[in-house]
């Protein structure tokens, strides 16, 4: 599978992008820190997700980055919180949106054969 296709991954790469851009010039080391490691987490699980060989390591690793998109919820609120993000509106719609995709994922692993997921992946629903 190359996980690069998956829509899910390049909607969480592009933010991963954003924040990077948004965040290299603040001064507030450990919050631009803590938010670049969940939201890259997010395609490094989904990058490990593609190379699983059981549908239970590719469901653990789903709930992984589903987990550190929650996380990257909390860091982007908090910076808005403290002023350091004043308009937090685009981060958040798509943080929401990949953290949608990634549920849906995960719990297609749990309810559908191996081969009805892997059709999956290949569509627009990730």
């Amino acid at each position: 599978m190359d996980v690069e296709k998956l829509e899910v991954y390049k909607k969480a790469f592009a933010l991963s992008i954003l924040v990077y851009k948004t965040t290299r010039s603040w001064n507030e080391y450990w919050v631009r820190d803590q938010m670049m490691r969940s939201v890259t987490s997010v395609c490094a699980n989904l990058c490990e997700m593609a190379g699983s060989k059981t549908e239970k390591e590719k469901h653990h690793k789903a709930t992984i980055a589903l987990c550190e998109a929650k996380e990257t919820q909390f860091w982007i609120k908090f910076a808005h919180e403290t002023g350091m993000l004043p308009n937090q509106t685009d981060f958040i719609n798509d943080i929401d949106v990949i953290s949608k995709m990634l549920w849906n994922y995960r719990n297609a692993i749990i309810r559908k054969p191996p081969s009805a997921v892997s059709g999956q992946l290949s569509g627009d629903s990730l």
